[in-house]
């Protein structure tokens, strides 16, 4: 009900596209790759993290940035945009723009930044430029290069996060089911009935007693 009200005429219509434009689905790559998010957008721009958090360690200044190209699969290109002005957290999370500057100021785990719907940055927001990859088998990675302020260049290659890693699932669903309405003791009781789903034979044992 609070959805976007721009989402269709935006990522949407060129990832799909439209009665009389329809666009062809890819025809290779694997679902199973993109189940896990570990970031709070969309699942094109996670290579795109993953790449710059790499430069991050590795004592570049981020904030430092003035252009990044980003090359993905032509397929991807029809779910993100590189928008700096959007309309609302639906947008946010399918730019390119958001995601380079949710790395650079450290907070690409952080749902409450993609939710602002503002490309918070220390100075001037840089200038991000999505492209085709020239590779033709399909894959979520992303080919980043630019420079920064200073004149320093850069080039990485950004692999997805697709480890399932149980520690780390169960402690990113116990953060966001307590950032909502449920307490700890809640939260932890409702990840134990989700786990054990297959052991559930009879539905009505999964809900609540009638008042």
């Amino acid at each position: 009900m609070t959805a976007s009200w721009t989402l269709l005429d935006a990522p949407a219509s060129r990832a799909f596209g439209t009665p009389d434009d329809p666009a062809a689905a890819p025809r290779q790559g694997s679902v199973a790759e993109c189940v896990v998010k570990w970031y709070p957008c969309a699942r094109p721009l996670h290579g795109v993290i993953e790449g710059l958090v790499e430069l991050r360690r590795a004592g570049f200044d981020l904030t430092a940035l003035a252009e990044v190209e980003i090359a993905i699969h032509s397929h991807l290109l029809r779910f993100v945009t590189a928008e700096s002005e959007v309309d609302g957290p639906t947008e946010a999370a399918a730019s390119a723009v958001f995601a380079v500057c949710a790395a650079a100021v450290g907070r690409e785990s952080d749902p409450g930044f993609f939710r602002a719907a503002r490309a918070t940055w220390p100075g001037r927001v840089p200038v991000v430029r999505l492209v085709a990859s020239p590779d033709d088998a399909f894959t979520w990675d992303s080919r980043l290069s630019g420079r920064s302020a200073t004149g320093q260049a850069f080039e990485v290659v950004g692999r997805p996060n697709t480890s399932e890693a149980p520690p780390r699932l169960r402690e990113k669903f116990l953060t966001n089911a307590t950032a909502g309405a449920l307490s700890a003791t809640e939260a932890a009781e409702l990840l134990a009935t989700l786990s054990n789903l297959t052991a559930v034979r009879d539905v009505a044992t999964l809900l609540p007693p009638a008042s």
